[in-house]
């Protein structure tokens, strides 16, 4: 089943029940290195508040790190980070037209600036919107992962936009990434996603009336076109604030050198065994990677893993900390919990950190994976934010696999102690490896982990 749309520029390939590959045809690559000599360059060396960026052409803009180009980003939407170094960053305009018109009338829903009449135009700080907001649509607040929490948002300022609406949402309570420290980066005092993402409204966050959009999102298999526009949708919505992108530019030096050619494996555990919705099970590492051709598994031989959950990285220093390993696995070096204590979908949050510091880490995690050309995941939302991730990356090919990791409440109940969930776990990562996988490979002599007798 192959569908194709010049405009978009990429085909979608159903090569198996839970396979998908993504083709992109004539695309434009989103990344590039600018010179050298641009962080040097006396121009961008006497950037100020007032005129934050250097834009040596009409297609190629930088600006320094010290200095806050916020505003221009804003006003800017139909521009990209293109390139990151340790005292600089640069923007490009987009290559693809659909998506620049897309985002222009858009942007000019949400604060009244027609960008094509008002070229390189940046408002101060001070300027007055001529914005409807008494038309505004509106979205509440929940209290859940980051993919739940956005994915209200965004169903909601879709629905606005189909009917030239503006979209705000709703100033309510603390979200689960807050911090405490009110001298942290990632402190503000509406404690919610404002702290994070660039504003993208004018308009009030308080006194509208919120909007339940009883609509079907775009689906990729269904509608290429529109889906794409719900994906651009999602990116203007999610921009990071210049001192956020800092962040995570830094955080991920130890990291992106190692990973050209890899595959991206997510494996959610934190909630595995839970007698509640929506009822996952443990799924041992090796389940996942099965799941990928021997093609692939030649070409890849770097696995860049993504996880909430300590057991998964004990599994992997067991059974993969070898030479006659087939994979390399790279993860961020972070705190997490322990899936045999019992989990909750907030339980990717340690006890010892703040919902910021995960947030860094969640940001981290879909810069890095736009390195890899191939993902495999089980059942989560946050699973589709990441691949989306990948898609919006314009790679010339993409794979994605697919491991059924949702169970019937019955299944999840036999877990619903921690001693229950230990031997659960441990019957699973053991059966898993004593088989082998499909390829051959049994995992490592036990080095790092006591294996339980």
């Amino acid at each position: 089943d192959v569908m194709n749309t010049a405009k978009n520029s990429f085909m979608i390939h159903k090569t198996g029940k839970n396979t998908t590959t993504v083709a992109f045809d004539n695309l434009q690559p989103t990344t590039a290195v600018h010179s050298s000599s641009t962080s040097s360059d006396n121009n961008i060396n006497l950037l100020t508040a007032a005129n934050p960026i250097f834009c040596p052409n009409r297609t190629y803009c930088c600006g320094r790190w010290d200095v806050n180009a916020d505003n221009w980003w804003i006003h800017h939407p139909h521009w990209e980070i293109v390139s990151e170094d340790d005292t600089s960053f640069c923007f490009s305009s987009l290559k693809d037209a659909n998506r620049t018109i897309f985002l222009k009338r858009l942007h000019q829903l949400q604060w009244s600036i027609d960008i094509d009449e008002n070229k390189d135009f940046t408002p101060p700080e001070d300027y007055e919107y001529s914005v409807n907001c008494s038309n505004v649509c509106a979205t509440d607040v929940s209290w859940a992962g980051l993919g739940a929490y956005l994915q209200y948002f965004y169903d909601t300022f879709w629905y606005a936009q189909l009917h030239n609406r503006p979209y705000q949402n709703m100033r309510r309570k603390p979200w689960m990434y807050a911090t405490k420290n009110n001298e942290s980066l990632g402190y503000c005092d509406d404690h919610d996603h404002t702290c994070v993402y660039l504003p993208i409204s004018p308009c009030p966050r308080t006194g509208n009336k919120t909007v339940d959009p009883h609509i079907d999102m775009p689906k990729l298999e269904d509608d290429i076109v529109e889906f794409s526009k719900y994906l651009w949708l999602q990116e203007y919505l999610v921009r990071p604030k210049q001192t956020i992108r800092h962040l995570v530019y830094e955080m991920g030096k130890p990291y992106r050198e190692r990973l050209s050619g890899c595959t991206a494996l997510h494996v959610r555990r934190g909630d595995a065994g839970v007698p509640r919705r929506p009822f996952r099970r443990f799924a041992a590492v090796v389940e996942y990677l099965d799941k990928l051709p021997d093609t692939l598994r030649h070409r890849n031989k770097t696995v860049l893993l993504l996880t909430d959950d300590h057991t998964t990285i004990e599994e992997i220093d067991e059974y993969y900390n070898c030479s006659s390993a087939p994979f390399t696995f790279v993860y961020i070096d972070k705190k997490r919990r322990s899936g045999l204590k019992g989990g909750r979908f907030d339980y990717h949050i340690p006890d010892d950190a703040d919902g910021f510091e995960e947030l860094l880490n969640i940001l981290l995690e879909m810069d890095l994976i736009q390195h890899c050309n191939a993902f495999v995941h089980g059942d989560s939302g946050y699973s589709l934010m990441l691949w989306d991730k990948m898609i919006l990356k314009g790679r010339t090919e993409l794979d994605r696999f697919y491991l059924k990791t949702t169970v019937f409440k019955k299944q999840a109940r036999k877990h619903g102690s921690r001693e229950k969930h230990e031997e659960a776990l441990f019957a699973m990562v053991t059966n898993q490896y004593k088989r082998g996988d499909k390829h051959g490979f049994r995992g490592c002599p036990s080095k790092t982990a006591k294996r339980r007798r």
